[in-house]
């Protein structure tokens, strides 16, 4: 999510993090987004790479769910407000160059129950849950 956010800052200062091949395959290269231009090939990256980072979202949700005490809700709301933040980014129609994606602490604060909600109904994960030491 960083990493997609971060784009344009990161260009700035000499930093490029989105895969080569991605890039390729959307036709593009550091030339052509240091122009810092939203073009449809930097869209059609961003929608692949924000649809990626939201799978990983969901491929973590069962292990988020598993976590003990109070790590779970915590882990759980940081990574909703962190796919808040690829909301951002498709309304701000990935503009991440001369614009930043964030969500507020109000959004993060209405996000927190449906984060919690979710986590509670995820699938438990394929393998066992090792029993904690005690």
């Amino acid at each position: 999510t960083n990493i997609l956010r971060d784009v344009g800052e990161d260009l700035g200062h000499g930093r490029l993090y989105p895969p080569e091949a991605c890039l390729a395959r959307h036709s593009l290269d550091r030339v052509a987004l240091g122009r810092g231009r939203v073009t449809p090939e930097y869209r059609a990256l961003m929608r692949e790479l924000v649809a990626l980072a939201r799978a990983w979202y969901r491929e973590a949700e069962p292990g988020i769910a598993r976590l003990h005490g109070r790590a779970w809700p915590a882990v759980g709301v940081a990574a909703r407000a962190y796919e808040g933040i690829l909301d951002a980014l498709e309304r701000n129609d990935y503009d991440n160059f001369s614009r930043r994606a964030f969500v507020t602490g109000g959004r993060k604060l209405a996000l927190a129950p449906g984060a919690i909600w979710r986590l509670r109904a995820a699938p438990p994960p394929s393998r066992p849950r090792p029993t904690p030491p005690r």
